[in-house]
């Protein structure tokens, strides 16, 4: 936990919502719920407030967000269980990762997940609806007519007038062909990275969030690049 995060979700709490840490998930929800009511602009009839209600939400998402990495933050409600707690895959929580090497070996913040002790992975799913087919996984194939070779008019052969192709009707086209859509194969959907993120545990620093460096001339202890 880093202590800026914590003195700042200290003052957020005592300002916005009279709490003091730790707190449990059920108060902080009450105690957002008078907050919201006080001074969001329909009920306080003010355009005042707007700008306080929108700092007070982002305390409250900040608040759970933290607690998320640290249950320590609030206290057990009345099931005895906070809900809050994320895992990694392999059933390793956030608050334990990242808390460095002690203070007897020097290191330095890890590259690869930047002191966190996790990295974070989004998965991969069908995601929105393709624009090329509208979701329909098939798109019109569109060819030249073969009777008047795209030019829609077409000359009698005893008259030899030239008057609009029946085949086509003038348009100069064929009827069209329904074909697979070549963006998204027929599925109707793209496939991409989805909201939904996977926890691991960083494999440069094994969860420490810091890698351990050899210079005797160096003090005992973390150093920040």
């Amino acid at each position: 936990m880093v202590t800026s995060d914590l003195y700042k979700a200290q003052l957020g709490a005592k300002e916005f919502f009279c709490l003091e840490l730790p707190f449990s998930l059920y108060e902080l929800k009450r105690a957002y719920r008078e907050a919201a009511k006080k001074l969001h602009t329909d009920t306080s009839g003010s355009e005042e407030t707007k700008n306080d209600f929108i700092a007070m939400k982002e305390c409250y998402d900040f608040l759970i967000a933290l607690a998320k990495i640290n249950p320590s933050l609030l206290s057990e409600n009345g099931d005895g269980k906070t809900n809050l707690t994320t895992l990694t895959i392999d059933d390793a929580p956030l608050y334990k990762l990242g808390l460095g090497l002690g203070p007897t070996k020097n290191g330095i913040d890890c590259s690869e997940c930047n002191h966190k002790g996790y990295t974070e992975h989004f998965r991969v799913g069908y995601t929105t609806t393709c624009p090329t087919c509208n979701g329909i996984g098939e798109v019109p194939l569109i060819r030249r007519c073969r009777h008047c070779n795209g030019s829609g008019r077409f000359t009698q052969r005893r008259s030899r007038r030239e008057v609009d192709c029946r085949a086509c009707g003038g348009s100069g086209k064929s009827i069209p062909d329904m074909i697979p859509c070549p963006k998204c194969f027929g599925e109707g959907l793209l496939y991409g990275k989805t909201d939904q993120v996977d926890y691991r545990k960083c494999y440069h620093c094994g969860g420490t969030g810091e890698t351990e460096i050899y210079n005797p001339v160096l003090p005992k202890g973390r150093l920040v690049r």
